[in-house]
């Protein structure tokens, strides 16, 4: 008796599967061949993948000796940062708005604000220029 029941399920089921694949215009014909459908699904657990490792980023610093320079600033009237002060370009707080690090290419970038000049030109600029003797004009 049980094997007749399942048996009438099974034919059921396939009678559903063909009259919905008929009712979607299709002509019920699968070119991959017949859908079965498991009546006893197994369900697995999912597999934990391992996690995935994001690549390492190189940055580079440029290593550029500042002994020698001095940077103008389009500020104040105007401001001039000399060594040793310029040597700590990276943590002084004037100069971080105007030159910092491109760690992605390795430069040293200068910043000036549009519109901000100093005495005798009506350009904005941010000057970094050589001193023959460091701190020494």
């Amino acid at each position: 008796m049980k094997r007749k029941i399942d048996r009438i399920v099974h034919i059921t089921l396939l009678t559903l599967l063909v009259l919905a694949v008929g009712s979607c215009g299709g002509d019920g014909m699968d070119p991959q061949g017949p859908v079965l459908i498991d009546p006893d699904p197994v369900i697995e657990d999912p597999v934990e993948e391992e996690p995935v490792e994001e690549p390492v980023k190189e940055y580079k610093l440029p290593n550029i000796d500042l002994s020698n320079w001095k940077v103008t600033l389009p500020i104040g009237s105007p401001t001039e940062v000399k060594p040793p002060e310029i040597l700590d370009y990276a943590e002084n707080e004037t100069l971080k708005p105007f030159m910092y690090n491109d760690s992605v290419n390795g430069a040293l970038v200068f910043y000036t604000y549009p519109g901000a000049t100093t005495a005798n030109t009506s350009y904005s600029r941010t000057e970094l220029r050589e001193q023959m003797e460091p701190g020494s004009n």
